[in-house]
């Protein structure tokens, strides 16, 4: 989806749906590479499953811009990031199974960017 911000500004959004296979070792994800004026990230849901019992749970993440750590931190279900300012600079953004919780399954998570372009 495109929308207008401001002068100068297009908005997407981009749906993440994403499964980090705990028993092969995946504990974490990249889920954008690119070089937004801006973004955020919201997730709707997390699911972690110990083998046992289906958990709703948390993720980390971690924004990196310009090879520097800029934003981490934990989001539940229902959180987001702050808005990151990224000025067009080479931005990444990881999400990575708490380490509580490789001994595990599997940690499913759905949420979404909010890119800003120029």
């Amino acid at each position: 989806m495109y929308s207008y911000v401001e002068p100068n500004l297009i908005h997407v959004t981009r749906k993440f749906d994403k499964v980090l296979d705990l028993e092969d070792n995946e504990y974490a994800d990249l889920i954008y590479h690119g070089y937004p004026y801006s973004l955020s990230i919201t997730i709707n849901h997390v699911e972690y499953y110990d083998g046992y019992i289906y958990i709703t749970y948390y993720v980390e993440v971690s924004i990196v811009v310009n090879n520097v750590i800029v934003w981490e931190g934990s989001l539940w279900p229902g959180d987001s990031t702050p808005t990151i300012t990224a000025n067009g600079q080479e931005t990444y953004v990881f999400i990575w199974a708490p380490y509580e919780t490789w001994d595990g399954v599997y940690i499913h998570f759905i949420g979404y960017l909010d890119l800003y372009y120029f």
